[in-house]
């Protein structure tokens, strides 16, 4: 049920709405590998990209053969690229 109510505030693109249905789901169910990326996800939505990260990285070991396991693994590349590209940009 949680999940049905959390992809209506994505449809409605209600991030805030969202992350608290996600946080619900993470309470019932801690290592619920869907809301754990889903988590990184809004995450990185935060501008927060280095827990995100943590999350991500926390889904593939919870689901390592995950269908989208590539896609989250092209996604951990790009922040961590963009994550050095800004620490390199205020050096």
């Amino acid at each position: 049920m949680l999940n049905n109510l959390k992809a209506n505030y994505y449809d409605l693109r209600n991030i805030d709405k969202v992350e608290i249905a996600n946080e619900m789901i993470l309470a019932l169910d801690p290592n619920y590998s869907d809301a754990i990326r889903e988590k990184g996800m809004i995450l990185l939505i935060r501008k927060n990209p280095h827990q995100a990260l943590e999350m991500l990285s926390m889904y593939l070991e919870l689901n390592p053969e995950a269908a989208d396991a590539d896609s989250v693994l092209d996604k951990i590349r790009k922040v961590r690229s963009e994550i050095g590209n800004s620490k390199m940009c205020k050096s």
